[in-house]
């Protein structure tokens, strides 16, 4: 049984955007309410282990990040 994929868009101060993907559902919610916690005058870099890769992302930096949403899995159209 294939897993589906979950995403969260971070937008940067920059102006810059980044879809990140995560292997499942748990992991895509700890990261968002991680961020959405973090006060930005504390932390300033953050670890992640999304399931398929790890990150690190300045605070400081986060303008915004969307809540997970499941991919759609365009397989099982086909």
């Amino acid at each position: 049984m294939k897993k589906n994929l979950w995403t969260s868009e971070v937008r940067f101060i920059s102006g810059n955007k980044e879809v990140l993907e995560f292997a499942d559902e748990e992991k895509a919610t700890h990261f968002y309410n991680t961020l959405l916690s973090i006060k930005k005058d504390g932390k300033e870099n953050i670890f992640f282990e999304t399931g398929l890769t790890e990150i690190l992302i300045n605070i400081n930096n986060v303008e915004t990040i969307s809540r997970p949403k499941e991919m759609l899995d365009l397989s099982t159209l086909i």
